[in-house]
């Protein structure tokens, strides 16, 4: 057997270091197409940037359909070009329609900017005219808020297809999302609408739904009479539910606020009754005593 040649090291690590780009470009290209479409339909992959480490890649859509689902979001584009950044889309023109239930997501169209944030909207682009219908929730557009209305819905027209895109419950991931983003920035009457579609679906999150809202009319709309009733529909509802110790403080909160002490007494030795081992017992035996004193 023949003495390797010299320099057979380098010629071995440079021809097994990696495969050939052409092999890597298929397989690229294998994992981004997944099953292809009954349809002629294409997505053709561009690349934004190259050799940074977490480079944006951008999806470019050409005229035609196609739907995608993501993390929290999804959209479908008819008859639209459309590149694609993650949750950053900009559309050239066509019809968008987006839904985005936990992931919010930004539309750029022309030098508009759409941020879809726990709402259903519909954007379209025809010539120069751009278009923007929320259709469920709240849309910004340019920093200016639209609130979906029947008017919009009419315009958006059939979003059977990105409603197949959603899990079943979208809707309430999406009331809840739009709630939190109502409170943050103090709109307590839009947080209680929200609110107020996730207490009435049968989800786990409807008990808690009710204890925010309440909690929201009391504090920030300051209407105790309102929350109040809230805490004792939560009380009907859920009669045994994990929220009820937290209702029945609100409820006296509540009651103090209304200066009914009498009730507030009645309501104190409830607790008192039902939640022995809490631990914000001797506080409620503190209010019991504040609203005797002050009682009839």
């Amino acid at each position: 057997m023949s003495a390797p040649s010299p320099g057979w090291r380098e010629a071995y690590r440079d021809a097994t270091e990696a495969p050939h780009p052409a092999v890597k470009e298929r397989v690229w290209r294998g994992l981004q197409d997944g099953p292809r479409p009954r349809s002629t339909r294409r997505v053709v992959l561009a690349v934004a940037a190259l050799g940074a480490v977490g480079a944006a890649i951008a999806l470019l859509i050409p005229s035609g359909s196609v739907a995608r689902a993501g993390d929290g979001y999804a959209y479908v584009a008819t008859g639209a070009t459309l590149r694609e950044d993650g949750t950053r889309l900009a559309l050239e023109h066509g019809r968008l329609a987006v839904s985005a239930w936990k992931t919010p997501v930004v539309v750029m169209v022309k030098s508009t900017r759409v941020e879809v944030e726990g709402a259903v909207a519909i954007v379209e682009v025809a010539a120069e005219r751009v278009s923007v219908h929320a259709v469920e929730g709240v849309v910004t557009v340019d920093g200016l808020r639209q609130v979906a209305s029947a008017e919009s819905r009419t315009a958006a027209g059939a979003l059977d297809d990105l409603r197949a895109l959603e899990p079943p419950d979208a809707p309430v991931l999406r009331a809840e999302a739009a709630a939190e983003r109502a409170s943050r920035e103090r709109r307590w009457e839009e947080a209680t609408e929200a609110l107020d579609v996730v207490a009435a679906s049968g989800s786990l999150r409807a008990e808690a739904a009710l204890l925010k809202r309440g909690e929201i009319e009391l504090r920030g709309l300051r209407t105790a009479e309102r929350a109040l009733a809230t805490f004792d529909a939560g009380d009907t509802r859920f009669p045994k539910g994990t929220l009820a110790m937290e209702r029945a403080l609100s409820a006296i909160e509540a009651c103090v606020a209304l200066e009914r002490w009498v009730e507030v007494v009645a309501r104190c030795d409830r607790f008192l009754a039902t939640f022995p081992e809490s631990n914000r017992a001797d506080e409620v035996r503190r209010a019991r005593a504040a609203a005797a004193n002050n009682g009839p």
